[in-house]
C-alpha cells in the first residue's frame, strides 16, 4: 500500500525516494511512521556506510516547524545494539570530562522503536558543529597521506583530554598468563578451536610456531593461554576511559576539500565504553585495523604482510624497506600518541609494556574469529607472537618449529606457508553460503550508495537445457569425423599443461575437440556445430548425432529473437523477474560466456526492453562500442556466438584481450560482480583483477570491486574438482574476491525473490538454536549476547526470584518451551531464599503447575526440571558450602570488578539511560543472591555432559552485568544469553496485580488493565505493546500457530501501529480481542482452564 506523505502537519522524510532506495521496504516503512509523530522534518544530508552491520547510519538534518535546522546522527539499529548503545552513551556522557563529551561524544537526542515488523530501533544523536554535511567515517580518509596526523590528533585528544593529566591513574597489576586469560575469557573456546583447524592439540599447542618470510621461529602466543605462566613478572595496566572497539568506521571527521578536521571527532558506536578500559586497548586496535587495510592491497604470500607485522609491534626500533615507509609514519604516530598519557604521568616505561600486552591480546581476539580469514587470523597470531614475545619464554628446542598445516592433498606445500582455506561452513541453513549470498545480494539490490551489480553467467546456468563440456566434446569429435575428411585427426586426449582437476581435464579436451571441428570442417562447420548445440534448448532442435550445415546468420537471427519455442531455466526465468522488478541497482551490461540465446530469451519473456546482443569477436575486438554505455538492458556474451565473424574458438578465448579487460575494469571499478555458473577457466576474470588490483602496472585502479562468486560444489570437493580457482580464491580472498559454495543459480534466485519481497519462507524442519535466536531478537525485540551460528546449548539456564506467576514469567515460559522444543534442556531455578517454608512451599507449587500449563500450551512435552535454591543450600554440606560462597564472593567483589558493577549485578543499583537509581527498601543479603545464581550454576553444570558447550541463561536485560562479571572470572564455563524485552511501566509491573496468573478475576481484570493503559496513553503505551508483541505475537511463534496472533480482516498478521490506532478508535473492543488471545495460553492449566 502506498505511503501517504501529504499531511503537512505532520514530521517528514525528505528527499523521500532517496531515502526509499537507500532502506530495506519494512525499514523504510517503519521510519516513514516514526517520522510523522515527530516535530520536525529529516532531511538525508549523506550515508555513513561504514557503522555497525545489520544497521543504517546517516547524516541528517532535523528542520523544525516553527523554524531552526540543526545537525544530527540518525541511526537505526537491531533491538540489542540499540539498548547497549542507550546505556553506553548514558554512561559515558555522566563519566565526563563535560568538555570532551560535549566536543566528541554523540549525544542520544532520541531512542524508540521504530514502528512495523523490522524489529529495529531508530537514535537520533546530537553532533553540536555545523559542518555536518561533510561528516564522514575515518575509513573514508585512509588513503590520504595525512591519515597518521588524523589519528595522532584524535589519539592525543583521547590520552589527555578523556583521561586527563591530573587524574591519578587507575591500574592493576598481572601476570601477563593472568591478564590474557582474563581478558579473552570468551574467546578462549573460539582459540581453541583454531588451534584444532590447525592440526594441534587445544589444550597443549607447540610451543614454537615459524610464519612466512621469517627465518626465526616464534614462541607459540597460544601457550599463555594453556597453563604456560611465562617468563616471570608482572605488568602494570592502566585503565581509564576507552571506546572498546575503536576502529576507522568508528570516528566521524568533518570532511572538507582540503581534507579531514580531526580535531573536531566524533565517536559513534560506544556500546563497549567503560571507565576500566586499558588505555592501550583503544590505539592497539585503532593501528590493527588500519593494519588490515594495508593487507588488503597485498598479496597473501608478500613478504611486505610479515614487515606490518614487525613495524606495528616495534614502530620506534623497526627499520625496514622503502616500500613500508609510509606504514611506518602512521604506525610511529600511532604510538607515540597514544603514549602522551604515560608520558604525563612519567610512567612511559611500564606503559610500553601494557601496550605490547593489550596488543597482543587485541591481536589474539581476531584470530579466535571464525568469520575472518584464515590468512588475517595467521597474521594476527603473527602480530600477538612478536607483541608477545617479551613475556614468553625464548623459542626453544623442545619441538622443531611448526608451519601453517600442509597443503591438501592435490597441492604442493612450500613451507611456511599455507593454502587458502575458508572458514568452515555453520551448518545453520539461515547463514551458509547459499544464504549468506542471497542477503549480501539482497543488501546489494536495495543499497542506499551508487554501486552497481554487474551479473556475468557461464555455462552452468543453463546444463538443463544446453549439454555440459563432457557431452559437448562427445559430440564435437563424433560432428567432426562424420564428414569423413582425410585430414588425420590430432589426438584430443594427448597431454595438456593444465594442473590436474577434473574442470582443468575436462576444459582441456572441450578446447581440443572444437578446435578439431574447425581444423577439419573449417569456420562454417564450427558455427554449425554451435548452432545445433544452441537449439538443444528449442523446440525445432534434432537429437544428437549432429550433423549438416549452419544456417544463415538473418535465419538464425530471426530463431534467436523469437522467444517462442525455446526452454529456458528456472534460474534465467527468476532472474528476468529480479530484474523486472528489483533492477534499479544492476549493471545494464548483462555478461555471458554461453553463446545461446537463452539469456535474451529471459529477458524478453519478462518484458523488458532489451538492446541488441553484443558478441566479442576476438583478442583483436576493440569493443569501443561498449564504452559509451547503455539505457537498456544489453546481453555481451564474452566468448562469442554462432554467427559470422563472431566465433567460438576456444583456443583463442583463452588468450589475453588487452581492449575486453581494459573495457571490463572501467565497469568494475566501485562497483560488485556477481558470477554464477562460470569456473574463470578462461582467465579473463583473473586478468582482469590482477590488472584492476595490480601495483606497478599501466594504471593504479580504484580497489573498490567485490566479486561474488558462486561455486556449485561443495566446500570440501571444489579444491578437488577446480584447483586453479580455488588457488585463485586464496590469492584474492582479501582483495575483494569472495567465494561461495554448494550455490545453484535456481535456489538461489528463489530465495533472492523471497528475501526482496518479504515472502515468508516455509520454516526449516529442524529449526537450529541460532536461527531461533536469530527470529526472537529480529521480530520480537529480544536481546542476545555470544550467540553465534556454530552454538549448541549444554543446556538453558532459567533462574527467577520465586513469586506469583505473572505475565512476565509466562513471555519467559514462551521462550523457554520454544527452546525446548529445539531439543534444548531446561532448567529453572527459583530463589526462594529469605521466604518461610510454607509459603515458598505454596508459591513453587503454583508455578510449577503454572508453568507446566505455558509448556504445554506450547506444544513443548518436556518440562523444564525445576530447582530451588533453599533446597540447594540445605544439601551442601556446612563447610562445603561456605567455602564455595567465599570463593564466589571473591570473584564478585574482587579489586577487578568495580563496586559500580558488583552493585548492579545485585540489582540493588539499576542503571537507566544515565541515570542511576538506588533501591533504599533492599535489605543487606541481598548482595548475596548472585551469589547463589551462580552457585546453582556450578551445580548445574556439574550435572551435564559436554561441558565444552555453552551454556545459555534466559533472563531480563538487568541480568546482563551479573554475567559480564561472570564471564570475566577465570577457568569458567562460556555462557551466552538471551534477554526478554524489558517490560516498562511507570509503576512496578511486578506490583500490577492485574498481570498475575492466579488475579481476582483473571481476564477481566487483564482487559480493564488494556483499556485503562489504552486511555492514558503516554503512559501506556509501552506496556501495551510490549503485551502487543511477547504476549501475543510471540505466542503464535512459540506454539507453532496453535495460539494464533491478532490478524488483519485480509488474515495477515496485526502489526503494533495498526493495533495502536484501533486502540485510540475502539479500545474495549481491542482490549477484549487482546486480553482474548493473551487468555487462550496464560490461564492455561495442563488439566482444566482455571
Amino acid at each position: 500500500m502506498p505511503i501517504d506523505v501529504s499531511d503537512d502537519s505532520a514530521g517528514k522524510l525528505t528527499p523521500l525516494e532517496t531515502w526509499r532506495e537507500a532502506l530495506p521496504r519494512d525499514v523504510f516503512a517503519g521510519l516513514v511512521q516514526w517520522a510523522r509523530g515527530q516535530h520536525f522534518d529529516v532531511r538525508l544530508l549523506g550515508w555513513n556506510t561504514d557503522g555497525r552491520s545489520d544497521s543504517h547510519v546517516a547524516s541528517v538534518a532535523l528542520e523544525r516547524v516553527a523554524g531552526g535546522t540543526s545537525g544530527a546522527i540518525l541511526k537505526i539499529l537491531p533491538p540489542d545494539l540499540a539498548q547497549r548503545e542507550s546505556r553506553a552513551v548514558g554512561i559515558a556522557a555522566d563519566a565526563g570530562p563535560a568538555a570532551f563529551v560535549d566536543a566528541h561524544l554523540t549525544r542520544t537526542l532520541h531512542v524508540s522503536a521504530l514502528p512495523g515488523d523490522s524489529g529495529r530501533w531508530v537514535h537520533l544523536q546530537d553532533v553540536a558543529h555545523a559542518g555536518t554535511e561533510q561528516l564522514r567515517a575515518l575509513s573514508t580518509v585512509t588513503e590520504d597521506t595525512r591519515l597518521g596526523d588524523y589519528c595522532a590528533v584524535i589519539l592525543t585528544a583521547l590520552a589527555r583530554e578523556w583521561n586527563t593529566p591530573e587524574n591519578e591513574p587507575r591500574h592493576t597489576d598481572h601476570t601477563p598468563a593472568d591478564f590474557l586469560r582474563n581478558d579473552l575469557t570468551s574467546r578462549v573456546s573460539d582459540l581453541r578451536a583454531f588451534a584444532v583447524g590447525q592440526g594441534w592439540d587445544r589444550d597443549d599447542p607447540p610451543p614454537v610456531v615459524r610464519f612466512p618470510d621469517d627465518g626465526e621461529p616464534l614462541t607459540n602466543p597460544l601457550l599463555l593461554l594453556s597453563g604456560d605462566d611465562g617468563r616471570p613478572g608482572r605488568v602494570t595496566v592502566f585503565r581509564g576511559r576507552g571506546h572498546g572497539d575503536l576502529h576507522p568506521g568508528n570516528i566521524m571527521v568533518p570532511v572538507v576539500r582540503d581534507g579531514a578536521d580531526a580535531s573536531r571527532f566524533r565517536l559513534i558506536d560506544i556500546g563497549r565504553f567503560s571507565i576500566t578500559t586499558p588505555l592501550s586497548r583503544d590505539p592497539a586496535k585503532l593501528l590493527l585495523a588500519i593494519a588490515e587495510g594495508w593487507l588488503a592491497n597485498l598479496s597473501t604470500d608478500s613478504p611486505v604482510r610479515t614487515a606490518v607485522a614487525q613495524l606495528i609491534t616495534d614502530p620506534r626500533g623497526y627499520h625496514g624497506a622503502v616500500s613500508t615507509a609510509g606504514f611506518v609514519a602512521v604506525a610511529r604516530q600511532v604510538y607515540e600518541s597514544a603514549a602522551l598519557w604515560a608520558a604525563d604521568h612519567r610512567s612511559v616505561e611500564r606503559w610500553e609494556r601494557q601496550h605490547r600486552l593489550v596488543l597482543g591480546a587485541s591481536a589474539l581476539r581476531t584470530v579466535s574469529r571464525p568469520d575472518v580469514a584464515d590468512h588475517l587470523r595467521w597474521w594476527n597470531l603473527e602480530v600477538a607472537a612478536r607483541a608477545l614475545a617479551p613475556f614468553l619464554p625464548p623459542p626453544g628446542h623442545r619441538a622443531p618449529a611448526v608451519t601453517r598445516r600442509p597443503a591438501t592433498a592435490g597441492h604442493a606445500g612450500t613451507p611456511g606457508t599455507r593454502p587458502y582455506q575458508a572458514p568452515p561452513a555453520t551448518g545453520d541453513s539461515p547463514e551458509d553460503d547459499l544464504h549468506r549470498l542471497a542477503s549480501i545480494l539482497r543488501e546489494a539490490l536495495t543499497a542506499k550508495d551508487e554501486r552497481k551489480l554487474i551479473i556475468l553467467v557461464g555455462a552452468g546456468i543453463t546444463a538443463a537445457r544446453v549439454p555440459r563440456v563432457a557431452r559437448l566434446t562427445t559430440w564435437a569429435l563424433d560432428f567432426a569425423d562424420r564428414e569423413r575428411l582425410t585430414r588425420p585427426r590430432t589426438d584430443p586426449n594427448e597431454p595438456r599443461s593444465v594442473n590436474p582437476g577434473v574442470q582443468q581435464s575436462l576444459i582441456s579436451k572441450y578446447v581440443e575437440a572444437l578446435d578439431f571441428i574447425r581444423e577439419v570442417r573449417g569456420t562454417d562447420g564450427l558455427r554449425a556445430f554451435l548452432q545445433q548445440v544452441s537449439l538443444q534448448a528449442h523446440d525445432t532442435g534434432k537429437p544428437p548425432p549432429l550433423t549438416g550445415e549452419a544456417m544463415p546468420d538473418p535465419d538464425y537471427r530471426q530463431l534467436e529473437g523469437t522467444p517462442a519455442g525455446w526452454q529456458s531455466t528456472e534460474g534465467l526465468t527468476l532472474l528476468a523477474g529480479l530484474l523486472r522488478q528489483h533492477g534499479r541497482n544492476v549493471h545494464p551490461f548483462l555478461l555471458t560466456t554461453n553463446f545461446d540465446p537463452l539469456l535474451e530469451v529471459a529477458l524478453r519473456r519478462a518484458g523488458l526492453d532489451l538492446g541488441p546482443s553484443r558478441a566479442v569477436r576476438g583478442p583483436g575486438d576493440p569493443v569501443t562500442d561498449l564504452g559509451g554505455g547503455t539505457e537498456r538492458w544489453t546481453v555481451v556474451h564474452l566468448h562469442g556466438t554462432p554467427h559470422t565473424g563472431s566465433l567460438h574458438y576456444p583456443a583463442d578465448i583463452g588468450q589475453p584481450h588487452r581492449h575486453l579487460e581494459r573495457w571490463l575494469t572501467s565497469i568494475l571499478r566501485g562497483n560488485r560482480l556477481l558470477v554464477l555458473g562460470y569456473s574463470g577457466w578462461d582467465g579473463l576474470i583473473q586478468r582482469t583483477l590482477h590488472q584492476h588490483f595490480g601495483r606497478g602496472g599501466e594504471e593504479k585502479y580504484d580497489q573498490g570491486a567485490e566479486v561474488l562468486w558462486g561455486v556449485y560444489e561443495p566446500r570440501p570437493e571444489h579444491p578437488n574438482v577446480d584447483p586453479e580457482l580455488s588457488e585463485f580464491f586464496g590469492r584474492y580472498d582479501q582483495r575483494g574476491v569472495m567465494p561461495f559454495y554448494g550455490v545453484s543459480a535456481d535456489d538461489l534466485f528463489r530465495i533472492l525473490g523471497e528475501k526482496l519481497n518479504n515472502r515468508r519462507q516455509p520454516p526449516a524442519v529442524h529449526p537450529t538454536f541460532y536461527s531461533t535466536v536469530k527470529q526472537l531478537s529480529q521480530r520480537y525485540q529480544f536481546g542476545h549476547s555470544h550467540v553465534r551460528p556454530e552454538t549448541v546449548p549444554n543446556f538453558v539456564f532459567w533462574p527467577h526470584r520465586l513469586r506469583h506467576p505473572h505475565l512476565i514469567h509466562g513471555v519467559h515460559a514462551l521462550t523457554a518451551a520454544l527452546l525446548s522444543k529445539r531439543n534444548v534442556p531446561i532448567e529453572l531455578h527459583l530463589d526462594d531464599t529469605d521466604m518461610t517454608t510454607r509459603y515458598a512451599d505454596e508459591r513453587a507449587e503454583e508455578f510449577a503447575d503454572a508453568v507446566s500449563g505455558w509448556f504445554e500450551r506450547c506444544g513443548a512435552h518436556e518440562p523444564p526440571r525445576i530447582f530451588r535454591i533453599q533446597e540447594m543450600l540445605k544439601s551442601i554440606p556446612e563447610a562445603e558450602l561456605s567455602a564455595r560462597l567465599w570463593r564466589l564472593g571473591t570473584d564478585l567483589f574482587s579489586r577487578e570488578n568495580s563496586a559500580l558493577d558488583a552493585l548492579l549485578a545485585t540489582k540493588v543499583v539499576k542503571a537507566d539511560r544515565g541515570a542511576t537509581i538506588v533501591d533504599h527498601t533492599s535489605a543487606a543479603n541481598r548482595l548475596l543472591r548472585p551469589l547463589y545464581t551462580w552457585l546453582a550454576l556450578d551445580l548445574a553444570q556439574e550435572r551435564h555432559r559436554h561441558r565444552d558447550r555453552p551454556v545459555v541463561t534466559l533472563g531480563g536485560v538487568d541480568e546482563q552485568k551479573m554475567w559480564d562479571l561472570w564471564s570475566a572470572r577465570r577457568d569458567v564455563v562460556p555462557i551466552a544469553s538471551i534477554y526478554v524485552p524489558r517490560l516498562q511501566s511507570p509503576d512496578n509491573p511486578w506490583e500490577i496485580n492485574e498481570l498475575w496468573r492466579y488475579g481476582t478475576f483473571g481476564l477481566h481484570d487483564l482487559e480493564r488493565l488494556l483499556v485503562r493503559s489504552a486511555g492514558s496513553w503516554q503512559t501506556g503505551a509501552p506496556l501495551l505493546e510490549w503485551i502487543f508483541n511477547v504476549a501475543n505475537r510471540l505466542t503464535e511463534f512459540a506454539s507453532d500457530g496453535a495460539v494464533p496472533a491478532l490478524r488483519n480482516p485480509d488474515d495477515t498478521t496485526m502489526s503494533w501501529p495498526a493495533f495502536a490506532a484501533q486502540l485510540h478508535q475502539i479500545p474495549e473492543d481491542s482490549s477484549r480481542r487482546i486480553a482474548e488471545i493473551i487468555g487462550a495460553w496464560f490461564y492455561h492449566d495442563a488439566a482444566t482452564i482455571r
